[in-house]
């Protein structure tokens, strides 16, 4: 389980990664199967549910609330029905709640910049996508006119983050790159060792990037014995970084301490371009549980 991200509707929503198995709510006592789903609970009363899924890692929302997941050879996926919806009638058949993203020719194609090392798998899939995750769509306004429709996606195999451009498509979305960035990359490293995992758009509008750092992305399980022995596979693991990332055009702005606001000041301050700071006051406002932010808010 992984990438936890708070929800329009205050529950908190998470990647089941490759899980599967019983999960118990200890709030409530009951049990469900997380195979092939997400999953939500809420911190207050610990519901769990699940969530349309699977996601392997890093599943994300833009500021309306739509939801965006991956897993390793595909760029990434729109989902369109929230499963507590569907479970509302459970007669119905319904379609595919994935909508594929990035549906255009050479979307898997990656082009990085780092040497080619050693593959123990996948190694009939090179300069492909094979490790996307944390498909992110940008929530501040940096990154110019069109920094809602930004959607990067990170691919730590070959060191690059990607960068696609969300397009509206009925009660879905279509992506393409950026125009000029066929044949090139948001960011790509030299470094082969650069392992770009997780990705948010940072509390001073940056694109914030969690960086692995690590000799061997594999996990040991893939990797042959005999060729095993020969590796220190957490090579790194004492190197991990954050970066942010920004236009050289702007600025950072000053991270808000928004602790000592009253609620009068908590609910103006939803009026931000900042989607940590819209989601940092929600949650502050809901466990202050002040009725008098309704007043504010109305």
């Amino acid at each position: 389980m992984n990438g936890f991200e708070y929800g329009l509707d205050n529950w908190v929503y998470g990647a089941n990664g490759d899980s599967g198995g019983i999960v118990t709510s200890p709030g409530t006592g009951l049990s469900v199967n997380i195979r092939g789903r997400d999953f939500r609970f809420r911190p207050d009363t610990l519901e769990f549910q699940t969530q349309t899924g699977q996601t392997q890692y890093g599943r994300r929302r833009d500021d309306w609330g739509n939801w965006f997941g991956n897993n390793n050879p595909n760029l990434g996926w729109h989902y369109t029905q929230p499963e507590h919806y569907l479970r509302r009638n459970p007669h119905f058949v319904a379609p595919s709640p994935r909508h594929p993203i990035g549906n255009y020719s050479r979307s898997q194609q990656i082009n990085h910049i780092s040497k080619p090392h050693q593959r123990f798998s996948g190694v009939g899939t090179y300069h492909q996508i094979t490790a996307a995750n944390s498909p992110t769509p940008y929530r501040d306004e940096l990154f110019g006119e069109q920094s809602s429709r930004h959607l990067f996606i990170s691919a730590p195999a070959y060191n690059v983050v990607r960068r696609e451009l969300l397009k509206p498509d009925g009660i879905t979305f279509s992506s393409s790159r950026p125009e000029g960035a066929d044949g090139q990359e948001f960011l790509a490293s030299s470094d082969s060792w650069f392992r770009p995992v997780t990705l948010k758009t940072g509390p001073d509008g940056a694109l914030w990037i969690a960086d692995f750092y690590r000799l061997v992305l594999e996990h040991p399980e893939w990797i042959p014995d005999d060729v095993e022995r020969y590796h220190n596979v957490r090579a790194g693991s004492d190197r991990g970084r954050i970066y942010r990332v920004y236009p050289d055009s702007t600025k950072p702005r000053p991270i808000p301490n928004l602790a000592g606001k009253t609620t009068a000041q908590l609910v103006a301050a939803l009026d931000s371009p900042s989607g940590w700071q819209r989601d940092t006051v929600q949650k502050l406002l809901v466990q202050r549980n002040d009725k008098s932010a309704d007043t504010h808010l109305a």
